[in-house]
């Protein structure tokens, strides 16, 4: 087991690409924007980022790989708004996802927190 995947946000960041994935399949594939591709890639994006900053080697790598992480996070939000406001999806729709968003970001926030304060009390 690599030390990447003992970390919760990385967990919850498959579940994401799984929601993610499941949920995209409502946007159709030639969609305009390529909105489709684009929320997969953002939700994929946020999993390979914490996995990536965990194999960097030090606290202030992580740090900036959990940073990418996290503005992945606010793109698959976005994109979801956008396929909202496009109509793909009711608002009612995307709030599992939007829920699971909010729990991985605030989990994301907190572990950036701590590893900010270690590189500070180095």
């Amino acid at each position: 087991m690599y030390e990447f995947e003992k970390l919760e946000i990385w967990q919850l960041s498959l579940e994401l690409i799984e929601v993610v994935n499941k949920s995209s399949k409502k946007i159709p594939y030639n969609d305009s924007f390529g909105l489709r591709g684009q929320l997969c890639r953002a939700a994929l994006s946020t999993s390979l980022n914490i996995a990536e900053g965990k194999g960097s080697g030090s606290d202030k790598e992580f740090k900036r790989f959990l940073l990418m992480a996290l503005r992945s996070i606010y793109e698959v939000v976005a994109a979801l708004k956008v396929a909202v406001k496009l109509k793909y999806f009711k608002e009612t729709e995307i709030k599992p996802v939007l829920a699971l968003c909010d729990k991985l970001g605030a989990k994301t926030n907190k572990f950036i927190s701590t590893i900010k304060s270690r590189i500070e009390n180095s």
